[in-house]
């Protein structure tokens, strides 16, 4: 925390994710700004429930940041289109990039092996607001679900 010539004061925070997700973050916040405008009797008070619900898991992780802008993804769904998608809507952005990183993975691990591997993707889902489980509005901590999505078809060379 400091603070400027004006008068104001900046905070700065840092949660691992490992604790807390941006919306816990953003409750801590909300909460700590009611309890110096009011009072702190005014202050819902947290709950840490969610592990009651979705207990943790040891899972290995592969990150891999890549950063896809509008004429790229533009570019993709094109390509999706010629490339015989047809299930009657657009394609996702995460169905776009996840097809692409995909398919680039298959290729290299056939290359490395001159035989296609089985493949799996976990993407993480944030749950909040998208199921109907109980749990509290000031429930802290993560509320997430990693969706496995496993390769189902060999990689072919196109002719």
């Amino acid at each position: 925390m400091s603070s400027s010539a004006c008068g104001g004061i900046v905070v700065g925070l840092r949660f691992s994710h490992r604790i807390a997700g941006m919306h816990t973050m953003s409750s801590f916040l909300s909460m700590w700004a009611t309890a110096c405008r009011t009072s702190i009797n005014k202050v819902i008070r947290p709950c840490f429930d969610i592990s009651s619900i979705f207990p943790p898991s040891d899972l290995t992780k592969l990150e891999l940041p890549f950063m896809f802008d509008t004429q790229s993804i533009s570019k993709l769904k094109a390509a999706a289109k010629r490339g015989g998608f047809d299930s009657g809507r657009e394609p996702s952005r995460v169905e776009l990039v996840t097809a692409l990183s995909s398919i680039a993975l298959l290729h290299i691990a056939k290359l490395k092996n001159t035989q296609s591997k089985p493949l799996l993707i976990a993407h993480t889902v944030n749950l909040r607001g998208r199921t109907d489980l109980l749990w509290h509005e000031n429930s802290c901590g993560n509320l997430y679900m990693v969706v496995h999505w496993k390769s189902a078809v060999e990689m072919n060379e196109p002719k």
